[in-house]
């Protein structure tokens, strides 16, 4: 989907309406993604039916590993020998559950290398989690994040 071509209304109304959801918590501290655990008690909240997946990170990981309304958590392998490898592997599995939205949970853009992963995913809709009136970096929509309940 090109950059910036979904409305904030309309990435939320899909949102709402999507059977698979992939969190994104790449690249950003530990304490950044500790943060980010009412907005997944809000996600769970307002969306009860919805498969709630997590990609991250080694840094990302004791964040969310154990979150107990993620059905599912990857990690992303860092660098180093056989990373691209297991990044393939692990894209083919992240696909064989059928994500339909991938939302960052990152006040912070991945890079570039990042988002072609997240691209690589298949998904119908990248969406960041951001002040919208900083713009869509790379995402299709940015959406701002949910109130807590």
């Amino acid at each position: 989907m090109k950059s910036g071509s979904v409305t904030p209304e309309e990435a939320s109304l899909r949102i709402q309406n999507a059977e698979r959801l992939l969190l994104v918590a790449l690249g950003t501290s530990l304490s950044d993604l500790l943060a980010t655990t009412p907005v997944i008690n809000s996600l769970r909240a307002a969306l009860p039916h919805t498969e709630l997946h997590c990609l991250t990170d080694r840094v990302g990981a004791p964040a969310v590993l154990d979150h107990p309304a993620l059905r599912e958590v990857w990690i992303v392998p860092g660098s180093g020998f056989g990373a691209a490898f297991k990044r393939r592997m692990l894209a083919r599995r992240v696909r064989s559950h059928r994500p339909e939205i991938a939302l960052s949970l990152s006040s912070f853009p991945p890079p570039p290398a990042a988002l072609a992963f997240l691209r690589s995913l298949d998904v119908e809709l990248l969406v960041g989690l951001d002040d919208v009136s900083e713009g869509s970096k790379g995402y299709d929509c940015v959406v701002p994040s949910p109130q807590e309940p």
